[in-house]
């Protein structure tokens, strides 16, 4: 795709610079040229050279942007390499995306790929493993490999990949049995290769979300998981060099320095290097590698790669300030004994990375002519590049520049960025008779083009007769995108179920009690694996693995320090229980229903189409609309548009983009000559959305005002009257909307935000004030999938559940809490310019924690917030934060539910050993929202001796990964708070007593009783068959995983489910062992049993004896026909008991499923 920028050999001077470069006629000064445009530069020499191009910006965050820009147009041949986090301090971080990023460049680069990198002098800086050694220990594998599992075993830890029961992030392996899943940096998807004894048998990539195989691979290479690796002869430079350095320490006084830590630290550190264990922290053992052990990314160059960099006086001079910085902190860590002296040589010096790029071929472009000091450049070309001209949102003028652009045999490319946007342009121009073309496969053609690229940015180069031109041109806002490669989502069948030995579990029949693990029982010689539940007393269960459909996790309770009360086996306990939630969930099915009926009868204002300023609008949203984003629009839209008055139940995290929905509903309703109120909790929430909804409409004609107790008193008299007279289109404000005084002239949409927050009183207005107007409610919890489907028809939900693509990660610490480390970690984040949560969950000595952050960080501003203030002091706290009045909020967990302050991208979190997983979500989910890496530090008390529990969830909070366990863990505990705020807290109870999915299953059911509609009951058939069933520890070994295939094969109900679970099991596991395959053959039998009627399977012998109910299941016609079909192997009971016996020879499994699949025919036959 590059070869489309090839118009820009139209320039003769970059027609010069591409003839320069390619005869080595380096270095280059180009002068005249826009930052933005030196990645379109680099695309059209990288097309030219077909070699690497490496392009170094300042910072990472032009690193990142350009990169993303670059793989517009050629995606898989553009990669961003980021800088490492150094810290010389023990901490435990994961930063997984970063790294898998670092180690995709190293080994296409070690394998000898070309393509282009948009890289930092400080990333160049860096010291990582050689390419001939980084090559060395990788593994190639084909179909003609031979592979010995343990050697493989080896080879991958040694390659630094950490093994696991389940691949789900990159750099793990799993082993189970002859299948091997590995997930190498360097590649999108994890691998599976499947074995044959010591053959490979076949390579396929798979999706980490449903674990099923995607696509065949005819070879696939496997790199390190991490950029260090250690042979023995580093071993022994290191060991020699640390032995050396601590000596020092132990025979003299230091002056000022914690020689203690220092001993205890590397000391520690030399011992697991002894025995080949790799540490977290192994860049500290970078400075002691022999010269020749390491290497800057540029050695992995060829001499003839291309470097371009983004004004090299500014990028130099920008790197010594990092150096200094860096410097300044190695000597504060060298005093703290958390790094040595030597530790200064991490990152190779300016002047050698200088030397290094000189090597190659090098071009420095800055927009004005300068003495470079660095450099003595040997040709020297004027590229003239400006900025496109601004259209604003001004449309004619936009049209018009076009035709002049044509006339002037201008080529013009409209990056539009959605096909969309795309086809609506297309349209206009249409109608405006002004001839476009799509873009080619490979080159551009002449005139206007249209294409779906997403660029931040257009660029017109005069001599080249090329303008490109972007969404930030058109309508005057740049369009902020993200990685807009959808994923393919393959259909899964099996899914984590999370039930681990020590749960509490409920029972449909027998109550809720404590999940023990798996026991294989033998009795009468056939084996089964039974699940073992322990229940209060001492009282054990043990339920066959075909039940489990009748067990649950139990979720649901509030206070999650204790467990819940066991129930009793055969006790009436549980009987009353279920009954009580059962009669409560039928009223507020009625409730429901009564109300969703009553008010589709209501008659309100039916909305008109979208205007053209609708579009311009939404156009001017700077951000990508995530699929939900737009789901949710044409929900609403819809609603407003039908004469009964709207009621829709927004939801998504905060950060999803809520607001941004809301206030498109609001433009229409005022659009429509319709006035609209937005009702906050807090008066800090209405002055944020008020901020927020006056910049969005800023360029419309749309008054929007805020009434709340910020106000004076004048300003509420001034808002009151405008309201009245109609003249204010838009009023945010807090329950002072509800007042009497406050009177609209023509509401037309009302929007509620968190209407749980409210209190009863407040309630009753807001019922009042909806009874005619359009309403639409915005919660931050999230709704669970389950409910919603549930409350289809009763209560309309839109639901935002993506998140927004454009999100740096999260860097994410657990360690213990060190006074230096947390200082230098904020005033690190305060350094550039940005504000820090530190969050403290004890009120009563929160100040003495605000005095010591005050002693150290002398300079920071430094505000304090939590529950127990005065309402209107809290409220102040959060403004002053918000305006940056403070540095630094030192509050307790209020912030969990908090605001979306896009500078705080620091947060540390005391003793987060006392909190749940989903409340250490939530807060990690405070930072992280802007366009810059977030830092989360999660910290426990010095010397404290974590309970297993407390250390499993900080663990899970640090791996935390988008498909892992802790993320479903901590959703469901979230969304436990949603359904008691949806359906109120009276239902909370009966959800704590019952657990939450039985509640929810006799919801679904009350609903459909409520509506008239027929219920069944699902029968459930009884089983007493002869049968080996069970799963052998060698082929699924892990429990959970082993529970999961349980669960899936007791759900199988169709045919389709028993053939995708069957293809499953062999992909991920290998061949099905014959114990496994009865199982599932047995769980097919039950469900087609349950499905034609019968209540019963016994086998007698050689005879499998079906039972059913009563002698109407079968007509004389299908009796004579089934009687037929089967000659004496099949015969009916009909008097006493009816049953039907079949009589089976070789294979009763399979024999009786042909049997029951013929009598299906011939009931499906006669229903036809």
């Amino acid at each position: 795709m590059s070869r489309r920028l090839q118009i820009l050999e139209k320039d003769p001077r970059l027609a010069g610079l591409k003839e320069a470069c390619l005869a080595g006629d380096t270095p280059v000064y180009l002068h005249g040229m826009l930052s933005e445009s030196l990645y379109q530069v680099g695309l059209y020499l990288f097309g030219a050279a077909k070699r690497p191009v490496f392009l170094v910006y300042e910072d990472e965050l032009q690193a990142k942007n350009a990169a993303a820009n670059a793989a517009q147009w050629l995606e898989d041949d553009v990669l961003y390499f980021p800088s490492r986090e150094v810290h010389f301090y023990d901490i435990d971080a994961v930063e997984n995306q970063n790294e898998a990023l670092r180690l995709k460049a190293m080994s296409r680069l070690a394998a000898g790929d070309s393509f282009v990198v948009c890289t930092t002098l400080r990333a160049l800086a860096e010291k990582i493993t050689t390419p001939q050694g980084f090559l060395r220990d990788c593994i190639t594998i084909d179909a003609q490999s031979r592979i010995d599992l343990e050697e493989l075993r080896r080879q991958l830890t040694y390659l630094r990949y950490q093994a696991v029961p389940r691949v789900e992030s990159s750099g793990e392996f799993a082993v189970r049995g002859g299948i091997v899943d590995i997930f190498p940096p360097n590649r999108e998807r994890p691998v599976r290769i499947e074995l044959f004894d010591t053959d490979v048998d076949s390579l396929r990539t798979f999706d980490i979300a449903t674990q099923r195989s995607v696509d065949t691979l005819d070879a696939v290479y496997i790199g390190p998981a991490k950029d260090m690796l250690l042979d023995s002869r580093d071993v022994d430079a290191i060991l020699k060099g640390l032995k050396k350095d601590l000596s020092r320490y132990e025979n003299k006084y230091l002056h000022g320095v914690n020689k203690e830590r220092a001993l205890e630290k590397f000391g520690q550190l030399a011992e697991q290097v002894s025995v080949g264990q790799a540490a977290s922290n192994m860049h500290l053992l970078l400075p002691y590698l022999p010269k020749e052990g390491t290497a800057g990314l540029l050695d992995y160059l060829p001499k003839d790669a291309l470097v371009l960099t983004d004004d090299l006086s500014r990028v130099y001079d920008r790197f010594l300030q990092q150096n200094d910085e860096m410097l300044e902190q190695l000597t504060a860590d060298i005093e703290a004994g958390e790094a040595f002296p030597i530790h200064e040589h991490i990152w190779y010096s300016a002047a050698d990375v200088m030397e290094r790029m000189k090597a190659r071929r090098m071009v420095n472009a800055s927009q004005l002519m300068k003495r470079v000091r660095l450099v003595n450049p040997r040709r020297i070309f004027e590229v003239k590049t400006l900025e496109t001209e601004n259209f604003g949102g001004q449309m004619e003028n936009f049209f018009a520049r076009l035709k002049e652009w044509r006339q002037e045999g201008v080529t013009v490319l409209l990056a539009l960025g959605t096909p969309e946007r795309k086809e609506l342009m297309q349209a206009e121009l249409y109608a405006r008779n002004i001839p476009a073309s799509d873009t080619g496969a490979d080159t551009l053609p002449e005139g206007i083009v249209l294409s779906t690229l997403s660029l931040s940015q257009g660029i017109y180069y005069p001599d080249a007769g090329f303008t490109l031109v972007t969404h930030k041109e058109i309508y005057g806002r740049a369009k902020i995108t993200g990685d807009r490669k959808r994923r393919r989502k393959p259909k899964s069948v099996m899914k984590t179920t999370d039930l681990t030995p020590g749960d509490y579990v409920v029972h449909e029949n027998h109550g809720i009690g404590r999940f023990e693990g798996f026991r294989q029982l033998t009795v009468d010689e056939n084996t089964r694996d039974y699940l073992l539940i322990q229940y209060r007393g001492n009282d054990r269960l043990y339920i066959p693995t075909d039940q489990l459909q009748l067990i649950q996790k139990y979720i649901g309770q509030k206070d999650t320090t204790k467990g819940p009360r066991l129930n009793r086996l055969n006790s009436p306990e549980w009987r009353r229980t279920k009954s009580r939630a059962k009669k409560a969930v039928e009223e507020i099915a009625e409730d429901l229903i009564l109300l969703y009926a009553k008010r589709a009868q209501q008659k309100g204002h039916a909305f008109a189409p979208d205007t053209p300023w609708q579009r311009e609008f939404e156009e001017n949203f700077i951000f990508e609309e995530t699929a939900s984003q737009l789901r949710s629009i044409a929900e609403i839209k819809k609603d407003m548009e039908n004469e009964r008055p709207m009621d829709r139940l927004l939801c998504g995290d905060v950060g999803y983009g809520k607001t941004e929905v809301a206030l498109r509903a609001a433009f229409k309703a005022v659009m429509d000559g319709k006035q609209v109120a937005l009702l906050c909790p807090t008066t800090i929430l209405a002055q944020q959305h008020f901020q927020t909804a006056k910049e969005r409409f800023r360029d419309f004609p749309v008054n929007v005002d805020v009434i709340s107790r910020f106000r004076t008193p004048a300003d509420g008299r001034r808002v009151l009257a405008q309201t009245r007279r109609g003249e204010l289109d838009v009023l945010v404000g807090t329950h002072r909307i509800l007042s009497d005084d406050l009177k609209f002239k023509d509401l037309g949409l009302l929007i509620v935000d968190e209407e749980q927050r409210f209190g009863v009183r407040h309630k009753e207005k807001l019922k009042a004030m909806a009874a005619q107007v359009d309403v639409l409610t915005l919660s931050a919890t999230p709704i669970p999938r389950t409910l919603q489907m549930g409350l289809i028809g009763i209560r309309d939900m839109s639901v935002l559940d993506e998140p927004p693509e454009e999100r740096f990660p999260t860097t994410t610490y657990v360690l213990e809490y060190d006074r230096g480390i947390m200082a230098s970690a904020m005033q690190r984040e305060l350094d550039r310019g940005g504000q820090i949560y530190f969050v403290y969950n004890r009120v009563y000595d929160i100040d003495k924690m605000a005095l010591e952050l005050q002693q150290m960080l002398p300079h920071a501003r430094i505000g304090v917030g939590h529950g127990q203030m005065p309402e209107r002091q809290l409220e102040e706290v959060m403004r002053q934060f918000i305006e940056k009045e403070t540095d630094i909020l030192l509050s307790t967990t209020i912030i969990e539910t908090g605001l979306d302050i896009q500078k705080v991208n620091t947060m540390i979190v005391y003793d987060a050993d006392r909190m749940g997983l989903a409340q250490m979500y939530q807060l990690k989910g405070r930072i992280g929202r802007s366009n810059r890496t977030s830092y989360a530090y999660f910290t426990y008390a010095k010397d404290k001796v974590l309970q297993e529990t407390a250390e499993k969830r900080l663990m899970a909070i640090r791996d935390f990964s988008e498909f892992g366990s802790g993320y479903k863990i901590a959703m469901r505990d979230l969304e436990l708070r949603g359904a008691g705020n949806l359906l109120g807290e009276s239902q909370s109870g009966h959800i704590e007593a019952i657990g939450y999915d039985l509640y929810v299953k006799y919801l679904e059911e009350a609903v459909r009783k409520a509506r008239g509609e027929e219920t069944v009951q699902s029968a459930d058939v009884e089983m007493d068959i002869v049968l080996d069933g069970y799963i052998p520890a060698d082929y699924i070994s892990d429990n959970d995983q082993k529970m999961e295939a349980y669960k899936h094969i007791a759900s199988i109900e169709t045919e389709e489910d028993f053939t995708l679970i069957v293809e499953e099991l062999i992909d991920r596991f290998g061949d099905i062992p014959p114990s496994v395959y009865n199982i599932i053959l047995a769980a097919r039998l039950k469900s087609l049993a349950a499905a034609i009627g019968f209540t019963r399977i016994t086998e007698q012998g050689s005879e499998m004896v079906f039972s059913f109910p009563d002698n109407q299941l079968f007509s004389l016609e299908e009796i004579a026909r089934i009687s037929m079909a089967y000659k004496g192997r099949a015969v009916f009971n009909l008097s006493e008991e009816t049953l039907i016996r079949f009589s089976w020879s070789r294979d009763k499994l399979e024999e009786s499923l042909q049997f029951l699949g013929e009598i299906n025919k011939i009931k499906e036959k006669k229903e036809n």
